[in-house]
């Protein structure tokens, strides 16, 4: 299922784009404004002098440095929003984006601030070292000055408004469907449902809304610890910067700097217990290179055939039969009942395995809070790409869709990569049963179809970053 981009975002993007243009005239004008200090001045009988060049080089370099800030906060937060909404992290819009743009709209006020002090010293100050007052420089000096402010306080504008459309984009799942709903006022529960839908479907239809929504801040929750210490010290860095600002002290500023490095940090932080991936594949390698001797010493020809629910005695248990011939044999109920305790079958002649996967799909089931079983293949359309990219981050990108009466999976950036790399270089135990990764799609399947699954392909896109994974749903 590719992810959808939505109306709302769009609408933010541009918003993003329109502030980025917005803070590049800023930095125009104020080059032009620092050109009529240093230029038109001496003209008219400024001295130069460091008692007031000091300070007005302060207040510039802190301007130049804010309108940076502004300028790589919302670019930042432009690139994240599309790498977000592509991977389908949504919740995280919520938090990353909105704080990058709350940081942009505090620069600009900042802006606003060093800029007003400058007036002062140009309009006060400077007339105690020979300035004389003419319309010639008043004139375009007050020009690109209310020019700046007006910048300034539309970039501020343009931050609250893209904030209010991220948080909204966010509690309507940030869909087509969802951004056309709230323009109409709308729930996008209502929106999707169609005049002459029975009441009965428009409740399971909000209820399944709400469960979703319900799912996606219990995934969100597990990182909130961490976020939540990295906006406190974010923000206590920043309340030191400013002060080092007022008082002008060299060690505040050290320490601002420190408390925001590290607050920053903190984002990318997770509150989970972590394991070498190298130690994962290692561990799951060993039991594959045994399947891979298993196959080849006993010369099985036969595809892996992964078994439906009913078929076996647990739903939450898992079985893939492979044959001795060259077919894809799907064995009879009372064969396979039989096959359940055994390894090895005489008729038909072939072995019965536990696929690797068995644990993983039990986990997806876990985290979207319902059993594959007969829910059919459109429902994991919908939530695989969600509690792979989202909830587990298995892979960085997720799609599921049928194709020439196959189910074609493309997996992105997967954790499993290295070890999928080295599966490949076995042969035949990557076509025929598969890693963990590839299996646990196969019983989930299976169990949503509730039909015999194989595997019919498996390679590597071009580029070598993506798998392509082929699937058969036979008929039983």
């Amino acid at each position: 299922m590719k992810t959808r981009f939505p109306a709302a975002p769009v609408a933010v993007l541009v918003l993003l784009l329109l502030e980025s243009v917005i803070i590049g005239f800023s930095a125009f004008v104020f080059a032009h404004l620092d050109q009529v200090v240093h230029e038109d001045l001496y003209q008219h009988g400024l001295r130069f002098s460091y008692d007031w060049a000091g300070q007005y080089w302060t207040y510039s370099v802190w301007m130049d440095s804010f309108l940076t800030i502004a300028l790589l906060g919302t670019v930042t937060s432009a690139i994240l929003h599309l790498v977000y909404v592509r991977k389908g992290k949504i919740n995280l819009i919520r938090y990353d984006c909105c704080f990058l743009l709350a940081i942009v709209i505090v620069a600009n006020f900042l802006c606003v601030f060093f800029l007003t002090r400058l007036n002062g010293l140009v309009h006060t100050d400077l007339y105690k070292f020979g300035l004389q007052f003419s319309a010639e420089w008043t004139q375009k000096y007050w020009t690109y000055g209310n020019l700046m402010l007006s910048f300034l306080g539309l970039e501020i504008a343009v931050g609250f408004v893209s904030i209010v459309l991220f948080l909204k984009g966010a509690q309507l799942g940030l869909s087509v469907e969802g951004a056309k709903a709230f323009l109409a006022g709308k729930t996008p529960a209502a929106a999707s449902s169609t005049p002459h839908m029975p009441a009965r479907e428009v409740v399971v239809s909000e209820a399944e809304a709400e469960l979703e929504e319900l799912r996606r801040k219990v995934w969100s929750y597990r990182r909130l610890p961490t976020r939540l210490a990295g906006y406190a010290m974010t923000f206590v860095g920043a309340s030191v910067l400013a002060g080092s600002m007022v008082f002008s002290s060299t060690v505040w500023a050290i320490v601002g700097l420190v408390l925001t490095f590290w607050g920053i940090l903190f984002f990318f932080l997770k509150p989970t217990s972590l394991v070498k991936a190298d130690l994962l594949d290692s561990a799951s390698f060993s039991f594959l290179q045994n399947v891979d001797k298993l196959i080849s010493e006993f010369g099985l020809k036969g595809k892996g055939v992964y078994l439906p629910p009913r078929s076996l005695k647990e739903l939450r248990s898992g079985l893939v039969y492979i044959s001795a011939r060259d077919e894809a044999y799907v064995p009879t109920l009372a064969e396979v009942g039989e096959a359940e305790g055994k390894v090895f079958l005489k008729n038909p002649d072939g072995v019965c395995l536990v696929p690797s996967g068995v644990a993983l799909v039990n986990l997806l089931e876990k985290e979207l809070g319902t059993s594959f079983a007969g829910v059919g293949l459109e429902y994991l359309e919908r939530n695989l790409p969600k509690v792979f990219v989202e909830a587990l981050e298995i892979a960085d990108d997720f799609e599921l869709s049928e194709e020439d009466g196959r189910v074609h999976v493309r997996i992105e950036g997967s954790i499993y990569k290295d070890l999928c790399d080295e599966v490949r270089r076995l042969g035949g135990v990557c076509q025929v049963f598969g890693c963990p990764l590839c299996s646990s799609i196969a019983i989930a399947l299976a169990r949503a179809s509730g039909k015999p699954v194989v595997m019919d392909e498996n390679r590597l896109a071009q580029d070598g970053k993506a798998a392509d994974v082929y699937y058969r749903v036979l008929e039983a």
